[in-house]
């Protein structure tokens, strides 16, 4: 297995919030309420999502450029990437504790249109190619410029980031991967051949990996995205972690051992 880099303490004297609540959830817009007091929008030293893994995910993209730490709080979701924080905590000794950061690079996506033309995007998540529907899509993987295989009938292959590997490429059937994990996870969706590659592989995130079409006549039509960001029609994907783009994520201590007991392979 690939390592994992350790969380590392962090702590703040003087807390200052950018809060982002889930504006659908009412326990979310309560706790943002009373937490007011601490918010600093225009120079916060902490940024503070409540609610779901969704809205952690929006928050993230927004506001990467900052450079400053993010924490979840779970409002009534099962949050791979939130922290469970009592509404009735006294908010300025609570960011005071000491907790813990987890570095999360984010990925830097190319597509390439049917004209040729390059876009790219920077990804939390995850970056993926789909067919259109109700057509399998044929693609050719490469693995720092090695073809490691040669043609998966699918309706699309995806490239997820540890903390995205608890969203889409799970529900295609991939094992999530702890945070701090210097791995990407690699996954084909509804793959019909080859039938020993429906569970994915994973790659060390300094990996380079391209998906490409093998349709060369479109008539299988893929559209390209990142984080839901949709490139439109494409011909092939490079993904790689990104050299500028990342984030540190703020835990408070043991919760990687809670977030494990969610990866339980067996139901409940």
């Amino acid at each position: 297995g690939h390592r994992r880099l350790s969380p590392a303490p962090f702590r703040l004297d003087n807390p200052r919030l950018l809060i982002v609540a889930d504006s659908r959830n009412s326990e979310a817009m309560a706790l943002k309420e009373k937490w007011k007091d601490l918010e600093d929008e225009q120079h916060p030293n902490l940024i503070v999502s409540i609610g779901g893994d969704g809205t952690m995910f929006r928050t993230v993209r927004t506001h990467w450029r900052k450079r400053v730490p993010f924490m979840g709080v779970n409002r009534g979701h099962l949050g791979y990437l939130l922290n469970d924080v009592a509404g009735d905590v006294n908010a300025h000794d609570f960011f005071s504790e000491w907790l813990e950061i987890i570095f999360a690079p984010l990925l830097h996506v190319e597509m390439v249109g049917l004209n040729g033309e390059r876009q790219s995007e920077v990804a939390f998540n995850d970056a993926y190619v789909l067919v259109e529907r109700g057509k399998t899509g044929w693609f050719e993987i490469m693995v720092n410029g090695e073809i490691r295989t040669s043609k998966v009938e699918a309706d699309g292959v995806l490239v997820a980031t540890p903390a995205g590997s608890t969203a889409y490429a799970r529900s295609m059937g991939a094992t999530p991967v702890t945070l701090g994990a210097e791995e990407l996870v690699v996954i084909g969706s509804n793959v019909a051949k080859p039938h020993m590659w429906r569970n994915g592989a994973n790659v060390s995130d300094s990996s380079v990996i391209r998906v490409r079409t093998l349709d060369e006549s479109h008539w299988r039509g893929i559209a390209g995205f990142a984080d839901n960001v949709s490139f439109g029609d494409v011909t092939e994907m490079t993904v790689r972690k990104s050299r500028i783009a990342a984030v540190e994520l703020a835990f408070l201590p043991g919760h990687e051992k809670r977030r494990r007991l969610l990866f339980n392979p067996f139901p409940s």
